[in-house]
């Protein structure tokens, strides 16, 4: 509240927070001003989210536009125990967004991560069509047998593409014509 942030940036930042707060508040029935933040309510999870968002605002990030989620499998531990991947959590954060195991025997999206990613993507599926600018590339710190990298690719939405006439790649129509001559019509 007291920072000296851009209120765009403590907007969204609340935001991300307050819906890390609603998926904990419905995962253990508390009222949202009763729960305690473990792991996310640390430091580094302040610095994370907080991060994303300046980040985001400093390249003139209009749209967030994601790929389905790989979310892991598995089991973790926790604050709470040894608890199932995808932790309650992010799965309650991750309500409605397509999702997938991704194969790998370990937690692959954090609560922080599904909070950040849920709260500012506008779409979620196919990549839209985009003349890609710039690519960035982050590491993760654990160790998978493929390469634990984030990929963002920013660039300019093209509403439609400029090879395409009214939708088809071609403006002629082909008609195709079979004659079945020994079988009943019915």
């Amino acid at each position: 509240e007291k920072s000296k942030l851009d209120e765009e940036i403590k907007k969204k930042t609340k935001k991300i927070f307050f819906n890390i707060a609603q998926a904990e508040s419905k995962i253990h029935q508390k009222e949202i001003d009763k729960i305690h933040f473990h792991e996310i309510g640390g430091l580094d999870s302040i610095i994370d989210i907080t991060s994303a968002v300046i980040g985001i605002k400093t390249l003139g990030i209009e749209e967030i536009h994601s790929s389905a989620l790989p979310v892991g499998k598995g089991f973790v531990k926790c604050a709470h125990g040894v608890i199932p991947v995808p932790t309650p959590a992010t799965l309650e954060l991750l309500k409605n967004i397509p999702t997938y195991s991704g194969g790998i025997e370990s937690e692959m999206i954090t609560p922080t991560g599904a909070a950040i990613i849920s709260t500012l993507a506008k779409s979620f599926g196919k990549r839209p069509l985009m003349k890609i600018k710039r690519i960035g590339y982050g590491a993760g710190e654990k160790e998978f047998n493929i390469p634990n990298l984030l990929r963002v690719s920013i660039g300019d939405k093209i509403l439609k593409d400029e090879n395409l006439k009214d939708g088809y790649v071609s403006d002629e129509a082909v008609l195709i014509e079979t004659n079945i001559d020994d079988i009943n019509p019915q």
